[in-house]
């Protein structure tokens, strides 16, 4: 199974985030082994995930840059690194910022 990976962004308190981010380049295995994910089964897939504060998300998302291959960036990676620098460098304060890594069939299996 592969892993994806997508942050969830809640400004109140609801169900529905109302803003999400999926940095591809961001390395599911390397965060599953370094914080505390809480585990939930879904329909035979596993998913992870961990409620962070922004200054969290910062720390993270510098770390993760190493991943980042800004010579041969693609137009997505660029658009969401762009949206998740203009998150971390606004005032807007959120509810509650949830990473989810989770498995998904790549039908290469």
């Amino acid at each position: 199974m592969a892993l994806a990976l997508r942050i969830e962004f809640y400004t109140r308190n609801t169900l529905q985030a109302e803003f999400i981010l999926e940095p591809q380049w961001w390395n599911p295995d390397e965060l599953l082994s370094t914080f505390p994910f809480a585990p939930s089964s879904k329909n035979g897939y596993m998913d992870n995930y961990l409620l962070i504060t922004k200054q969290h998300l910062e720390e993270i998302h510098l770390q993760q840059l190493k991943y980042l291959n800004k010579e041969r960036l693609h137009v997505m990676e660029n658009i969401v690194l762009g949206q998740m620098e203009y998150v971390l460098g606004s005032a807007t304060e959120f509810n509650k910022i949830q990473i989810n890594i989770y498995e998904w069939e790549t039908g290469d299996e």
